[in-house]
């Protein structure tokens, strides 16, 4: 029989020169969770982006409540619900492209502009006089949300499971 070595998975300290003390070690760990808490918020986000059209669909086709709705025909809410969808699609190789060419972090937080300006829109089409421009206004704010949804989708992994953006060896 042979005998089972044993190994430890733990290493003694190692002492760098320029090392934190506690405190300042302490303060780095709440600014590393800190980050990652808003950073999964944007995960969070994308929950809203893809729930939104099912609660709106309804209100939409309903032309009792308002000046503006969607034809009664099932097209246009089934295209008002698959832009978000098709946006995310164009949006993980973009947030890909950007986290290369900016840096991780900068990169994440470029996806807020198109998140940002997607929901504008969405609350802004009700201003619009038209029917053609209330939808039109509609269609581009979920193709932004949901492009911005593909962007933190791969953006806010990267981020957070990165050792070496937060000084860990």
């Amino acid at each position: 029989m042979k005998a089972r070595a044993s190994y430890s998975v733990s290493s003694p300290p190692v002492d760098v020169e320029g090392a934190e003390t506690s405190n300042a070690s302490g303060a780095r760990v709440w600014t590393i969770t800190l980050f990652t808490i808003i950073a999964c918020l944007g995960s969070m986000s994308n929950g809203f982006i893809m729930g939104y059209s099912s609660a709106t669909i309804a209100e939409l086709n309903n032309t009792e409540t308002g000046e503006h709705g969607l034809s009664s025909d099932s097209e246009s809410s089934s295209w008002f619900a698959a832009f978000a969808p098709i946006g995310a699609l164009l949006g993980g190789p973009v947030a890909g492209w950007a986290s290369d060419r900016f840096g991780r972090k900068t990169g994440m937080m470029l996806g807020g502009v198109p998140y940002s300006l997607g929901w504008l829109f969405i609350s802004c089409a009700n201003s619009v006089p038209s029917q053609n421009g209330f939808i039109a206004l509609l269609l581009l704010g979920r193709l932004l949300t949901g492009f911005a949804a593909g962007w933190i989708s791969l953006s806010v992994p990267l981020v957070t499971s990165d050792s070496e953006l937060w000084g860990i060896p």
